[in-house]
Order: structure tokens, then C-alpha cells, then sequence
């Protein structure tokens, strides 16, 4: 299997690396620096609930029109699925802000990158015990969760994540449909998925307003799918540089307020690469990362 690491926080031992340009399909590049994380790029999105499933593996078109507040999913409901129509799912697009290609930023000449992610679904919310005594937990099931992302040249440029951030059901389904619009550059599923709540979301039991996530993933195809190594072939360091998103607007410390669309989110993604093969490292990519409480954690 070939396997990357998407993680909230991740520290692997350091190995060697291949100094030199990395070439990768579809035009895209970056300067591999020997003994540095040697690929890095920030990525921005917004995400949210909907109740009107994706399939597997594809877009998040089906659910643009049915995003649901996280309050509604939460905490009182003992039949989601009858009570919603389809269990809720969260989903969400955004993209790779590029660089020059210097110093392990990837670039292209007149390209965007832009991803999509769905399938990971509400099963159940729980009474569990916690440091704070016993609290309603959310059961995440990420069996068919997946993450793709495009390449486009066409339509560069024209994905606006703030857009999306501020949206309405009609400007989302716009923002779906330029962020999924260019070449495949890789399609992949999760696996091993696992979500914390935050301490504060926890306490008010909000425990999908704000938490951290971490899970791996299969590449299972796109342009540049052989370029990528199976992930413990190559060990690396990479640590979370940083992370933000929320659904709440202004300062709500009981989380009860939510928007339907998450505000603008960030993370950072660092890999090591040999040559024109590499393994890959979405770092920062909180999917749960939601609320004001958010961590923001630094290298």
C-alpha cells in the first residue's frame, strides 16, 4: 500500500535526502534541499456538514446544498440517520497556496492545486467518561473517507477559499465546482483515522466545534501517483507549523454559536523527496480543527 501521513501533530526520525529539483507529473516541481523537510506548501480550506452523502471517492458536489449546522448533528440525536437522511458527513475543498519552487515549495508555470475531502461521517455520539466527568463524544467512522487533489492550467486562479469561507449554498456549489475541475493529480482514501475534541469544546459539550485529527492515508491514483513512495520506506521529520479554522463567528467561549461553512482554515504540508519519487506529509490539516480555540502550534 502506499501510504502518506496526515496529521495534526507527527514527529519521525530524520533520514537523507536527494538534493535537486523534483519534477513531478503534470509540470509540477519543487527544489528538494538535503537534510530539510524538502517539500513545503501551506494549504487553506473550509469544510462542512452535510446530510446528503458523496460517493466514494468523488467530489463534494452531492452535498453543497444541505450543509447542516454541527449544533444539529449534535448532541441530543439517538438516530441520525432517520432524523437527517443521511448520516452526516463532513466534507470540504481548498487548496495549495504555490510558490517559486525554492526551498521546497512546490510550483508550476500558470497551475493551481486545489483538493477535495468527504466520507467521514458521524456514526454515533456517545456518553463517555473524561476529565471532565462524563461527556457526549462523537464516533467518527473514516472507513471510506478519501481526499483527492487537482491540477488545473485552464481555470487557474480562479478557486477563491474566502469565497467559500463566507458562503451561501450557491457560492459554494461554484467554489466545488472550481475546485474539482482540473486533472486528478492524486486520489487517495484514508486510514486510521482518529479525532480528539479540544478540552474547552469537550467541557460544553460541542465536541465537533473544535478538536484535532490524524490519519493516514492510500494513494490510489492520479498523474502523479508513481511518484510517491510507500510512506515507511522513507522516514522524516515534520512537525505542524500551524492551523486555524472555525465555525464560530466572534468570541464565543461555550462554542454554541456555529456557522454552517468552517472560516477559512490553514495547515501546512511537508514531505521528504528523493528524486522525482517522494513521500508526502499533510501537516496542519486539522479536518476537526474548528472554533477560536484552536491550536496554533509552531516548528
Amino acid at each position: 500500500m502506499k501510504k502518506l501521513a496526515l496529521a495534526a501533530t507527527l514527529a519521525l526520525a530524520c533520514s537523507s535526502a536527494n538534493a535537486g529539483v523534483v519534477s513531478a507529473a503534470g509540470g509540477v516541481y519543487w527544489d528538494a534541499l538535503a537534510g530539510q523537510p524538502n517539500f513545503e506548501s501551506t494549504v487553506d480550506y473550509t469544510q462542512w456538514w452535510t446530510t446528503t452523502n458523496t460517493a466514494t471517492g468523488q467530489d463534494t458536489g452531492a452535498g453543497v446544498n444541505s450543509a447542516v449546522d454541527a449544533n444539529a448533528v449534535t448532541p441530543s440525536m439517538t438516530n441520525l440517520t432517520s432524523l437527517l437522511g443521511d448520516r452526516p458527513e463532513l466534507v470540504g475543498i481548498g487548496e495549495f497556496l504555490m510558490n517559486t519552487g525554492n526551498g521546497g515549495n512546490p510550483s508550476c508555470s500558470g497551475c493551481e492545486l486545489t483538493f477535495s475531502f468527504g466520507g467521514i461521517f458521524l456514526e454515533d455520539i456517545t456518553m463517555e467518561d473524561t476529565v471532565f466527568g462524563p461527556r457526549l463524544t462523537p464516533q467518527i467512522n473514516a472507513d471510506a473517507a478519501w481526499l483527492n487533489i487537482y491540477l488545473d492550467y485552464d481555470n487557474a486562479g480562479e478557486f477563491d477559499v474566502s469565497a467559500a469561507a463566507t458562503a451561501n449554498a450557491a457560492t459554494i456549489a461554484t467554489e466545488v465546482g472550481q475546485a474539482t475541475n482540473g486533472t486528478l493529480w492524486l486520489s487517495t482514501m484514508l486510514e486510521e483515522f482518529s479525532y480528539t475534541p479540544d478540552f474547552g469544546a469537550l467541557f460544553y459539550d460541542q465536541a465537533l466545534a473544535a478538536g484535532s485529527s490524524q490519519f493516514l492515508v492510500d494513494v490510489t491514483g492520479g498523474i502523479a501517483q508513481n511518484n510517491f513512495l510507500p510512506f515507511f520506506n522513507l522516514m522524516y521529520e515534520a512537525n505542524t507549523r500551524g492551523l486555524s479554522s472555525s465555525f464560530s463567528e466572534g468570541n464565543d467561549p461555550t462554542f454554541s454559536t456555529q456557522k454552517l461553512y468552517a472560516l477559512t482554515g490553514d495547515g501546512t504540508v511537508q514531505a521528504a523527496t528523493i528524486s522525482a519519487p517522494s513521500t508526502l506529509a499533510f501537516m496542519g490539516l486539522g479536518l476537526f480543527g474548528l472554533a477560536f480555540a484552536a491550536r496554533r502550534r509552531n516548528k
